[in-house]
């Protein structure tokens, strides 16, 4: 059965299908009908997709603009999540105040542990997020060291002095965060800056999510990876962030938490990120007086 087909069984009309592009793991197409336009993510991963569709719900029941989801089907063995087709605008000093008003609202909710109820995918990589017992700092800790960063630097090909700076990072974990109890808050758990979108209304959307009850500062490290927020952004944030940000334990922690990325782009993409991956840990080391 065609794509086409598989619309119109599943949510009726005549559709028309085009391509419009691809990732490293999925086709993607715009399809039409008279009444709605879809994003179609087309690949060989059910089980990524489920993940993505579940995160995607997950962020609408907070109250986050992202994409509604029509579906996961399978077809002819690929996978299709169908998605709510978005229109974008300039990403202008007001959509970034915008943005910094979604992530505000969304991280401020108290929950009761870190972890998500499944795992899900930052790319190819499996995300960990087995439920811890509580959001103590010694449950943060083990979340942090078990289930984000031993858990790539165990996947990783890596030279001797390489392991053992990473050695030294997780042995250096109580002194850089130094008895961090972070409220337990729901992340988008990817959101770099290809993640989110200024839609045409003023609103943002976003999308492409790998969802986890974290420190809500992984947001935002993630965000300050391969971006430079615009003042109006902190702004919007820290005026209605609760509990009161702290901008300055979060510019300590910062490198520890853009770590656990640049540790999966070199896992994903290879060792154009080591250099940047081995600084992120000599600075969050230095934090430790290490």
């Amino acid at each position: 059965m065609s794509v086409e087909r598989r619309l119109q069984q599943e949510l009726c009309g005549d559709w028309r299908v085009e391509a419009s592009g691809a990732s490293d793991f999925f086709r993607m197409y715009r399809a039409h009908n008279a009444d709605r336009a879809l994003f179609l993510k087309i690949g060989k991963g059910r089980t990524q997709s489920e993940a993505e569709a579940d995160g995607l719900r997950a962020l609408q029941a907070a109250g986050v603009p992202v994409p509604h989801v029509y579906g996961v089907w399978e077809e002819s063995g690929d996978t299709i999540l169908a998605l709510q087709l978005l229109t974008f605008a300039h990403k202008d000093d007001a959509a970034w105040a915008a943005l910094g008003g979604v992530l505000a609202a969304l991280h401020s909710p108290a929950w009761p542990q870190f972890g998500w109820p499944r795992d899900n995918f930052l790319g190819a990589t499996r995300q960990q997020n087995r439920l811890t017992d509580g959001t103590s700092a010694a449950e943060w800790q083990k979340f942090l060291r078990e289930q984000r960063l031993e858990v790539l630097i165990a996947q990783m090909e890596l030279q001797r002095e390489e392991a053992r700076l990473f050695a030294d990072l997780l042995a250096a974990l109580p002194e850089i965060l130094q008895n961090h109890a972070p409220q337990g808050s729901l992340t988008h758990g990817d959101l770099w800056s290809g993640n989110w979108g200024a839609g045409v209304d003023g609103d943002v959307w976003l999308f492409d999510p790998a969802v986890a009850v974290c420190d809500r500062e992984m947001d935002l490290a993630m965000l300050e990876l391969f971006a430079q927020p615009p003042a109006v952004f902190w702004q919007r944030y820290q005026a209605l962030a609760m509990p009161a940000f702290d901008a300055a334990g979060y510019a300590v922690r910062r490198p520890l938490y853009q770590l656990y990325h640049l540790l999966n782009h070199w896992l994903l993409f290879g060792r154009s990120y080591a250099g940047q991956a081995q600084a992120a840990a000599r600075t969050a080391l230095s934090a430790a007086g290490r």
